[in-house]
């Protein structure tokens, strides 16, 4: 949601076109540094526990968004922290999936849970211009921030249930 918007996101919190143009383009680097982290911590760490912290970071990257403005530091915790933790969800959310799941029947499993990850990248555009048309970038980075911590809450929840 964020990223289809992230020109004139920036733009709403008061920073520079060149600023925001260096800051869209080096969230693909970011996820790329937030895999190479991962690799130096999977072995350390449960992929669930990975897979929880990014929803963090991502939660986080709201919070830091809100407060960019002309604050280069803070714009460059945003920029980490959305792109650290998208790369890091992307790679932990098979490994999650089987671990919570099991492995029987994993391709179709996988695909079940990429349906609707892949319909939140279809529709997070559309959806992001309905609540910024409606009310305004606040509010859309108040609904990332929140949809990121109701994904903690669901990982903890499907880790609890699969105990059982």
């Amino acid at each position: 949601m964020v990223i289809s918007h992230i020109l004139p996101l920036l733009d709403s919190r008061g920073v520079s076109t060149n600023y925001a143009v260096i800051a869209a383009s080096s969230i693909g680097a970011a996820q790329v540094l937030g895999r190479l982290v991962l690799i130096t911590v999977e072995r350390r760490l449960s992929m669930l526990l990975i897979s929880t912290c990014s929803f963090i970071g991502l939660s986080l990257a709201s919070v830091n968004l809100a407060f960019a403005g002309t604050a280069t530091i803070i714009l460059c915790l945003f920029v980490c922290l959305q792109g650290g933790s998208a790369g890091i969800g992307s790679i932990a959310k098979p490994t999650v999936t089987a671990d919570l799941l099991g492995s029987a029947n994993f391709g179709a499993i996988s695909a079940m849970v990429s349906i609707a990850h892949m319909l939140g990248f279809a529709f997070g555009p559309g959806l992001s211009s309905l609540i910024w048309s409606v009310s305004d970038y606040d509010t859309l980075i108040k609904v990332t921030g929140t949809l990121a911590l109701i994904g903690v809450i669901s990982l903890s929840i499907a880790q609890k249930s699969s105990r059982n």
